[in-house]
């Protein structure tokens, strides 16, 4: 690659990040950071035309035509996010069996969207939610950095380089796993149950219906599976620990995955919960089993 090609992709891409990087940060918005992008394209363009025979220069203006249309091509989709939420409130819900008598709870959190309103503030938000009766965990303020985070993760998720359940994919995991369909899992409540990381729980849960799995000690439960049983990162980690404190367990079940962002909430919360971390259900089957014989030995 010749010296010229290699300075003009530097260059490109050293444009590129100073406008995203103002865009992150929230000195522009979308539209103001695709404007510049689009702008910019389109003056290189004129220059092209205009530099005629000059062979170097044509190069270069060209390399950099196709590097920031890529770019811009790559982040057009911020436009559909022009309707973004500004706040969201994180809200407690009781975690809640997915069989009844299983002792197996699943952890979900509630979530409030609010949209962009000057009289609206986390103060505000927080108070019109405590009248309703909301007992709410946190509000967000929704910057460029957490809309660019969600742009990312659709894309990968479009391109098929992420893998995002849905509520119907999940319950048809679970059922991949136990190697059957199962009819109450069609009832299950995505609201209140956990969404996309109930998946543990319901494999949990549908092992303990079968006759499988006994279970002596209450246990909170939070974690995605894949078909073959390995359990998956999850999501909103300080939230569900302020739930699982609140509900009053001693006992939860968390993805290995998510060791390290747990360990340091704990430490920040003063958390006081017996947290054991499972790789896969097999290991959460063992665990509960431990658990179900220190409760025998200790009456």
């Amino acid at each position: 690659m010749k010296k010229t090609t290699v300075t003009t992709l530097v260059l490109s891409f050293a444009f590129y990040s100073v406008f995203l990087s103002l865009y992150l940060f929230d000195f522009i918005e979308e539209t103001g950071f695709l404007a510049i992008l689009f702008l910019s394209i389109l003056l290189l363009g004129i220059l092209f035309w205009g530099a005629r025979k000059k062979h170097v220069v044509k190069r270069s203006l060209g390399t950099s035509i196709v590097v920031l249309s890529l770019l811009f091509t790559y982040e057009f989709t911020l436009l559909f996010y022009l309707s973004a939420p500004s706040y969201i409130s994180s809200n407690y819900v009781p975690p809640t069996e997915s069989v009844a008598g299983s002792g197996i709870f699943s952890v979900g959190v509630g979530e409030f969207e609010f949209g962009e309103d000057e009289k609206m503030d986390k103060k505000s938000i927080n108070q019109l939610l405590t009248e309703q009766g909301v007992d709410v965990l946190s509000i967000v303020a929704i910057d460029n950095r957490i809309i660019y985070g969600v742009k990312t993760r659709q894309l990968l998720t479009w391109l098929h380089l992420r893998k995002e359940h849905t509520p119907k994919e999940m319950v048809e995991t679970v059922e991949d796993y136990l190697g059957t369909q199962e009819g109450w899992l069609t009832q299950w409540d995505r609201s209140t149950n956990g969404g996309d990381s109930a998946g543990l729980s319901l494999a949990l849960s549908g092992l303990y219906k079968k006759g499988y799995l006994k279970t002596e000690v209450p246990i909170a439960v939070t974690g995605g599976i894949t078909k073959n049983g390995v359990v998956t990162k999850v999501g909103s980690i300080k939230e569900k620990l302020q739930i699982i404190e609140k509900a009053g367990f001693s006992n939860a079940l968390m993805p290995t995955k998510n060791k390290r962002e747990v360990k340091s909430l704990q430490k920040k919360l003063n958390s006081k919960i017996s947290i054991f971390y499972v790789a896969n259900v097999k290991e959460a089957e063992l665990k509960i089993e431990e658990l179900n014989g220190e409760h025998k030995d200790s009456q």
